[in-house]
């Protein structure tokens, strides 16, 4: 009995090596692609914001954890100086929003499995920083609430792991589709 495997190429001894490698390799390629993702929705923040008049630069400054005594660098957008709520608004969600189409463009191309699942998480990650972004500043206006939790570098690095992690999973243990092969034309006589 042939065993099924989602990656394509199997191990010769039918070991589950080859299902762990998939979902290493995918862990790896959705991890690399967050930091990709990142820079360029960053820069998409900026392009954003000077498409609305705006002028600002993009700056590193450290993020510091809340349950841990620990900062990481992060990149934001500083806009100068600060915008209306229309615009800051516009700027929040397209900067991530326009950064997933393009990182969804090449899924219309990819057929690899385990590159198809790392460009998703890539996609999934972005989405939710528009949400997220756009949905803070709304919660903010117009609700007056504090949600400090979703402003966290836990919160804003954990759902995005969890995803990477989330598609790892889905490339080691899911099932790939079998392959159909395009039928051929129907000719009519007559």
């Amino acid at each position: 009995m042939a065993q099924i495997s989602s990656s394509p190429t199997p191990e010769p001894d039918g070991s589950r090596g080859s299902r762990s490698s998939a979902g290493l390799l995918t862990f790896g390629i959705a991890f690399a692609l967050f930091f990709a993702g990142l820079a360029l929705h960053e820069s998409l923040h900026l392009v954003v914001l000077h498409l609305l008049g705006g002028q600002g630069s993009i700056i590193v400054r450290p993020w510091r954890f809340a349950l841990v005594d620990l900062s990481l660098p992060s990149l934001h957008v500083q806009p100068v100086p600060a915008l209306d709520f229309g615009r800051h608004l516009a700027v929040n969600f397209f900067g991530p929003a326009l950064a997933a189409v393009l990182f969804a463009i090449p899924l219309l191309y990819v057929r690899d499995r385990r590159l198809r699942l790392a460009l998703g998480a890539s996609v999934a990650v972005l989405i939710f920083y528009a949400v997220i972004e756009s949905g803070y500043l709304l919660i903010d206006s117009y609700l007056n609430l504090e949600v400090g939790v979703l402003v966290t570098p836990e919160f804003n690095y954990g759902v995005p792991l969890a995803i990477c992690i989330t598609a790892a999973v889905a490339a080691a243990f899911g099932r790939s589709r079998p392959r159909r092969s395009p039928r051929p034309p129907v000719v009519r006589l007559g």
